[in-house]
C-alpha cells in the first residue's frame, strides 16, 4: 500500500490545527480505496487522529495509534497500515477502527 498519511502541519499553530490536518488527510486518503471508507463515527475519526498526532510527535511519522511499535519499527505500520486491508476484510474494520468496508457507515 502506497497511500500513507503524510499532512502538511507547517501552517499550523496548536493541536487543533494539526488533528484538523490529520482528519482531512486520512479522507483524502480513503478516498484512493474503493472497498474501504472511514468510520462516520466523529469520536473513533477524532481519537485516532489524536493518536496519530501523538505518534507523529514521539517518531516522527504517523504510525498507527492502535498498534505496538518501536524506534525500529517500519513503514508497514504507518496510517493505514499494510494489515489494515486483511483487517477490514475479515472483521469489517480496521484494529483502531478507522476504516471500516464500504457501506457500513
Amino acid at each position: 500500500m502506497n497511500d500513507k498519511l503524510n499532512p502538511d502541519m507547517s501552517d499550523c499553530k496548536d493541536d487543533d490545527c494539526r488533528v484538523e490536518k490529520i482528519i482531512s488527510e486520512i479522507n483524502n486518503v480513503s478516498d484512493e480505496f474503493d472497498d474501504y471508507d472511514v468510520t462516520d463515527d466523529d469520536d473513533v475519526v477524532r481519537s485516532v487522529s489524536e493518536g496519530l498526532l501523538d505518534r507523529y510527535d514521539e517518531f516522527s511519522d504517523f504510525y498507527c495509534p492502535c498498534m505496538k511499535i518501536d524506534n525500529s519499527s517500519g513503514s508497514e505500520f504507518i496510517c493505514p497500515c499494510d494489515f489494515m486491508i486483511t483487517r477490514v476484510e475479515k472483521t469489517g474494520s480496521c484494529v483502531c477502527g478507522l476504516f471500516v468496508s464500504s457501506g457500513s457507515c
